[in-house]
């Protein structure tokens, strides 16, 4: 119950282990959305999976950036909200397309 698997599509390889946080692998049935520590780049392909959005980024700095912790209402406005909120970066939604940006 504590394993996950990633598919790399570069290597076409799988890998399976165990997770830090098993709590974290049934979150979607609750209505929350969890991070251990992923990119913002990482994050965006969960959210276009998630809502069908875009995300684009100012510089692959701001890409980098990284957001560990749980939201327990996973719309997608307060996930980026929070996001915004614990990292130095501002977004901007424009359809469905997401500007994200450093904080100036």
């Amino acid at each position: 119950p504590n394993q996950y698997a990633a598919f790399n599509k570069k290597t076409r390889e799988l890998t399976q282990g165990n997770s830090e946080h098993p709590e974290y692998a049934s979150m979607w049935l609750s209505n929350e959305f969890s991070s251990d520590g992923q990119t913002l780049g990482e994050i965006a392909i969960t959210l276009n999976r998630m809502y069908n959005v875009h995300a684009e980024f100012e510089s692959e700095k701001v890409q980098k950036h990284r957001f560990r912790g749980a939201i327990i209402n996973k719309s997608l406005d307060n996930i980026l909200a929070i996001i915004s909120l614990t990292s130095p970066i501002t977004y901007s939604s424009d359809g469905d397309t997401i500007r994200i940006s450093e904080k100036h």
